[in-house]
């Protein structure tokens, strides 16, 4: 298995700045945000949304539980509630009642996410190997756990069944293991 690949703060920041298009940046914001697969974002329905309240229902596949989410109001292009407002006020007319649709109306498919993705991420100079749509969901995933997030809140905030998902975002090395051992000595003092 090819090893994961995650984006730093910088290449994020890049690949927000290269996205215009309002359902776009919804797309990728979301992804980011809330680990959303390909299909699970063009899956996603109007009824998911609770803008008012600040909830999204996120409906995971492959077997992951379905879980709600909070709708952040974080700093500019990450500010979700901004950016699904901007994405939904300029989605054409459709009844379809999906959030994402195409230009030929109805939903958007799994390629056409992953290819909105890959063109931004292309454009923001991204490697070639962090130009798919999963690499959000691998960001979201090492983020958490980087900011101090336990194996449990991960696993729920995902919707992942098995804590051995979870694992595959463990990034230890001996230099990270000696770095926690030095701060529990720290505070037993």
């Amino acid at each position: 298995m090819s090893e994961l690949q995650g984006l730093n703060p910088q290449e994020r920041n890049k690949l927000l700045q290269a996205v215009t298009d309002p359902r776009d940046l919804a797309i990728i914001v979301l992804g980011l945000r809330h680990g959303f697969r390909s299909s699970e974002i063009a899956d996603l329905k109007v009824s998911d949304l609770d803008i008012d309240n600040g909830w999204i229902r996120v409906r995971r596949g492959k077997g992951s539980e379905t879980n709600d989410h909070m709708i952040e109001d974080g700093p500019d292009a990450l500010n979700e509630r901004t950016v699904l407002l901007n994405a939904l006020s300029a989605r054409p007319a459709d009844d379809s009642g999906y959030v994402f649709i195409s230009q030929k109306g109805g939903k958007l498919s799994r390629s056409q996410v992953f290819r909105i993705f890959q063109q931004a991420a292309k454009k923001a100079g991204l490697p070639p190997q962090k130009r798919h749509y999963h690499c959000a969901k691998h960001t979201g995933a090492f983020s958490m756990l980087k900011s101090g997030a336990s194996v449990a809140e991960v696993q729920k905030y995902f919707g992942w069944k098995s804590l051995a998902s979870v694992g595959r975002y463990l990034a230890v090395t001996d230099e990270t293991a000696c770095k926690a051992a030095r701060k529990m000595f720290a505070t037993a003092q």
